[in-house]
């Protein structure tokens, strides 16, 4: 399906489902920690795969989160953070003082894969309660490299072409650290016309 052939409402359902899942996810991190994170929503953009690298700025190296979609569609999610933002992340999810974490390896890596497999789930779920299909991700698995390298990475492993992308800007407040990262929901052609046709649009 073109992206591009998307009417608004579609766009605009696509979007409210985004910002659904963010505030899904956003409970379950605070619950997980034991206080309050908020998440926004800046931007969701509707793109190719080929585009993803123009929603990072810069070619700076980051920490790319991975996944299945299982269930009633087929897809893949990825999330991508700057490392900077990835060792933040780790630090608040683990109760240390922001700056820390200085590498990404054993307890730190479950701990970014917990938050990835939270955000995965709330995302799908959000998805779910609109469409009553039924989705959940797999174990998620880690990248490290630039957001090209992660995409190539990720097909490769997938061993398949990833396609359209919907992009969801997502920005963490654990006052006072503000700290942003990516959404990329990678569903298959098929699946995005089932989502579409789930939600009568």
């Amino acid at each position: 399906m073109d992206l591009n052939n998307l009417t608004k409402i579609q766009q605009s359902a696509l979007k409210e489902i985004g910002n659904i899942g963010a505030g899904n996810a956003a409970s379950a991190l605070s619950q997980m920690i034991g206080r309050k994170i908020e998440m926004t929503v800046p931007d969701i953009m509707l793109i190719s795969t080929e585009n993803i690298a123009e929603t990072i700025k810069g070619n700076e190296v980051g920490l790319g989160i991975y996944t299945k979609v299982l269930g009633d569609i087929n897809g893949k999610i990825l999330m991508f953070f700057l490392k900077e933002h990835a060792l933040q992340l780790i630090d608040i999810v683990m109760g240390r003082e922001v700056g820390t974490s200085q590498i990404i390896a054993g307890i730190e890596e479950s701990a970014i894969m917990e938050v990835g497999n939270i955000l995965a789930s709330s995302y799908l779920s959000a998805i779910g309660e609109f469409t009553k299909l039924r989705l959940m991700p797999s174990i998620p698995n880690l990248a490290l490299g630039t957001i090209s390298e992660t995409v190539i990475f990720v097909s490769k492993q997938f061993q398949e072409a990833l396609g359209n992308a919907l992009w969801i800007e997502t920005e963490f407040l654990d006052s006072p650290n503000r700290l942003s990262g990516n959404f990329y929901l990678l569903p298959d052609d098929k699946a995005l016309q089932i989502i579409l046709g789930a939600l009568n649009l």
